[in-house]
């Protein structure tokens, strides 16, 4: 806090979730951490699509967010 600021990053990431491809994240997260359990979870939670209008859709990329 008392030193001089010589830069600004301004950064937009509103796209970034939409965009995550599943399979290199679950090679990342796998890399980091060892509960098979958890990252099933996690696959099955990134496969599951959404529902619109009464139609399911899948997803190969993309992360769900609440609103």
């Amino acid at each position: 806090m008392t030193k001089p600021v010589n830069y600004i990053v301004d950064a937009d990431i509103s796209g970034f979730f939409d965009t995550v491809n599943h399979e290199w994240m679950m090679r990342f997260l796998e890399h980091r951490m060892n509960e098979p359990k958890f990252m099933r979870l996690l696959r099955r939670f990134l496969k599951n699509g959404y529902v619109e209008d009464g139609i399911l859709y899948t997803t190969g990329k993309g992360t769900p967010q609440g609103d």
